[in-house]
């Protein structure tokens, strides 16, 4: 099986592709809100953090910069935390993520690379496994196989 001839996908493409992917995939759409969900609620919530912690601080401080690393450092961590806490209020959890970006690599492998031919799908490649051994198998029994068949 051949690799993909590209690095890896930048963020907004495969924001974008996961985007497609949850649409294009029912199996997946009603996980993928749930993703898009947290995603979006966690962004709010460290951005408020953010701003409130960048504004006490710069009170406390008169510093600029004090309040920039401080705002910075309070979205990084409200956002990890809002993850983390929020996962089970949302229905996300590490079992599922890792189905749905094995199933998301899947599809854009198969989906998305212009370097694929349809002889790479596993299953044309199952199939032309499955009748070569036939055929040996045939020609090494072929004797047996004819007896068989004049019973």
């Amino acid at each position: 099986m051949s690799t993909l001839p590209r690095p890896g996908l930048s963020f907004s493409q495969k924001r974008k592709l996961e985007d497609q992917f949850g649409a294009q995939v029912p199996e997946f759409s009603e996980y993928h809100q749930k993703r898009r969900g947290l995603e979006s609620f966690s962004v709010k919530g460290a951005a408020l953090a953010g701003i409130g912690s960048c504004i006490f601080a710069y009170q406390r401080s008169y510093q600029p910069l004090t309040g920039i690393f401080v705002g910075a450092m309070a979205f990084l961590t409200a956002r990890s935390a809002a993850k983390y806490f929020g996962a089970p209020y949302f229905g996300v959890n590490s079992i599922n993520n890792a189905e749905f970006d094995r199933a998301f690599n899947l599809w854009v492998y198969y989906e998305h690379n212009p370097y694929r031919k349809d002889a790479d799908l596993p299953i044309h490649q199952f199939e032309s496994r499955y009748q070569k051994r036939l055929n040996e198998f045939r020609e090494k029994h072929k004797n047996d196989y004819t007896q068989f068949l004049k019973q």
